[in-house]
C-alpha cells in the first residue's frame, strides 16, 4: 500500500526582471521555505559594502599616487579602470551567490549580446538591488508572519494544553 500527500504551498516565488520595454529577460526563483536564504542576502550585502569600502580606500591611494600628473595619462586611466571593473565583477559574484548562478548573465542578457565582456557598472547594479532588495524583504517577512500565525502555541493545542509555564508543568507531574 502507498499513501501520499501533496504539499500544502508552493515555497518558490518567482520574480520576473523585465527590460525597458517591459519584456521579461530573467526570472529570478525565491525559495521563501529556505531558511538560509535570508543570511544569504544579508551577506551579500555586508560584501558589497565590504568592497565599496575597499574600492574608496584603493581609490585614495592612487589619487594620492598620481596627484602630480596634470596631463592625460595612460597609467593613471588603466589603473583607476582596473580597480573598478575587478570591484565591479566582485559584487556581480556576490549578487550571482545571492540569487543564483546565473542572475547577472540574465539580468544583462541584452548587453551581452552585444559585447560577450560585458559588465553593468555601479547604477546598473544598485539599480537592480534598490528594487531586488524591498521584493526580498517582503517576501521573507511574509513568509516568517505566516510561520509565526501557523505555529502558534496557542493554536497547536489549545488554551488547556500548552498554556503552562515549565514550572508550571513540572508542578503538575509533581501533583501539586
Amino acid at each position: 500500500m502507498v499513501k501520499s500527500f501533496d504539499l500544502a504551498e508552493d515555497s518558490i516565488i518567482d520574480v520576473v526582471i523585465n527590460n525597458v520595454k517591459g519584456e521579461p529577460l530573467h526570472t529570478i526563483s525565491l525559495d521563501i521555505s529556505d531558511p538560509d536564504a535570508p543570511n544569504r542576502f544579508a551577506q551579500m550585502i555586508t560584501n558589497i559594502e565590504a568592497i565599496s569600502a575597499e574600492v574608496e580606500q584603493k581609490d585614495k591611494e592612487l589619487k594620492k599616487k598620481y596627484e602630480n600628473v596634470t596631463e592625460y595619462n595612460h597609467d593613471k586611466v588603466v589603473d583607476t579602470c582596473r580597480l573598478h571593473i575587478e570591484s565591479l565583477k566582485q559584487i556581480c559574484s556576490e549578487i550571482d551567490i545571492a540569487f543564483g548562478e546565473g542572475t547577472i548573465e540574465g539580468v544583462y542578457s541584452e548587453h551581452l549580446v552585444l559585447n560577450p565582456d560585458y559588465i553593468p557598472d555601479e547604477y546598473a547594479l544598485m539599480d537592480f538591488l534598490d528594487k531586488m532588495i524591498p521584493i526580498v524583504n517582503d517576501t521573507y517577512h511574509t513568509r516568517f508572519e505566516l510561520n509565526k500565525k501557523k505555529y502558534n502555541i496557542n493554536r497547536r493545542g489549545g488554551k488547556g494544553r500548552h498554556n503552562y509555564t515549565k514550572e508550571e508543568l513540572i508542578q503538575r507531574q509533581m501533583g501539586k
